[in-house]
């Protein structure tokens, strides 16, 4: 059996079996030695890798040394213990090393492997030691097999046997690629991701589906997602064919281009309602009516999104300019605008008052929105003490 297991895709070993792979070279009480006083004794723990526990979603925190100390006391009582029975010395060995180690076990804390074996490769060296070396199928007690079968959710293929929560996938595949609940929810829904009712591996596997969910009396999918569980092994390989962006990022991503919020939205509406260039999905009812009870709770096809954003860097550059120069122009007279008045003037009257509101496309109006911007920053910059004279001040602007 196999003691090395796998977090977040790299090798660790759980802490209680570090006697049992190196031999009990480093016996329990060594070892809680290293663990809560790794500087003792003049350096000879140096490099020992820092312990560590996982949260609920699955994420290592580092447990520090102040965390053994009462371990490493109940150690030193039980040999006392042990001492008073006067059993034959091989027989009190293995039952205190047993029993130290059981000790220990409750800490369900890791080492990397990786560190570990650096740590104790040098450890060797440092203290000519030949014979040990690290084994990872050591032989060990029936019962403490049982026991890391149980509670690391490995078999003896070293496979995962229990599936994993939501939480615990969502911090594996943020780890890989950013990502978001609603761009898995809606993976889930296309079948790019498979996701399962049951919590553990049975003969038939229960996919996770919204539609049966129980008692969905809503569409509220973010909550449904508590209920679904996924395989480790396939989460860990997936690789996304089609990428979604939530309503909120497409704001955050999109919001700097337009005058405020509403702008934006009917920009999204008119793209959704009269092109179907913009369609929003949710993972449950499907395609979102602009006009519908669920209309902002979806997600946006990713590569919709990019089309959109390449016709605005492309075709509608030469437009902006062209509606610039008909903005200066003729349509309003120069006796009634300067650029400051241009700058302040909405964008929707802006429109208005040069006569341009029936030729220009929402597609302008933007560009037209991104230009006041632009060329307000760059009047911010600009100052008159640059300038030889006022005229030449004036010209500038």
């Amino acid at each position: 059996m196999n003691v090395a297991v796998e977090i977040a895709g790299r090798k660790a070993l759980p802490v209680w079996t570090i006697p049992y792979v190196t031999g009990r070279f480093v016996s329990p009480d060594r070892l809680l030695e290293m663990l809560a006083k790794p500087d003792c004794d003049e350096g000879r723990y140096s490099g020992f890798p820092s312990p560590f526990h996982l949260d609920e979603l699955g994420k290592p925190h580092i447990l520090p040394p102040s965390q053994w100390s009462e371990a490493e006391g109940q150690i030193d009582k039980l040999e006392d213990n042990l001492d008073k029975k006067n059993l034959p010395s091989l027989e009190d060995r293995q039952q205190w090393c047993k029993q130290s180690i059981e000790l220990i076990m409750p800490y369900r804390a890791y080492l990397w492997l990786d560190e570990f074996e650096t740590f104790f490769e040098n450890y060797r060296r440092r203290f000519d030691l030949e014979n040990p070396e690290i084994c990872l199928h050591p032989f060990m007690p029936i019962e403490h097999e049982e026991h890391f079968k149980k509670t690391e959710k490995f078999d003896d293929a070293n496979k995962v046997g229990n599936l994993i929560n939501f939480y615990l996938t969502k911090s594996i595949l943020d780890s890989r690629f950013q990502t978001t609940t609603e761009e898995i929810a809606m993976w889930i829904t296309t079948g790019e991701l498979k996701a399962y009712r049951n919590k553990k591996f049975d003969k038939e596997e229960v996919p996770f589906d919204f539609h049966i969910r129980n008692f969905l009396e809503d569409d509220n999918y973010i909550a449904a997602l508590d209920e679904a569980h996924f395989k480790r092994d396939e989460i860990e390989i997936f690789q996304p064919k089609k990428r979604y962006i939530s309503r909120k990022a497409l704001v955050q991503r999109w919001e700097y281009s337009f005058a405020d919020k509403e702008e934006l939205e009917n920009f999204i509406r008119a793209r959704a309602k009269k092109e179907g260039r913009l369609l929003e999905y949710h993972p449950i009812t499907g395609v979102v009516e602009t006009a519908g009870e669920l209309y902002g709770a979806g997600v946006f096809d990713l590569n919709d999104v990019q089309k959109i954003e390449d016709l605005f860097d492309n075709k509608l550059l030469n437009e902006r300019q062209k509606a610039v120069a008909e903005i200066k122009a003729s349509r309003i007279p120069k006796s009634d605008w300067n650029i400051q008045q241009l700058l302040d003037m909405p964008l929707s009257e802006l429109i208005q008052e040069s006569g341009l509101l029936q030729a220009v496309e929402f597609d302008l109006w933007w560009h037209l929105f991104s230009w006041k911007k632009q060329l307000s920053n760059e009047m911010a910059q600009l100052k008159p003490s640059q300038y030889k004279d006022r005229k030449d001040y004036d010209d500038r602007i």
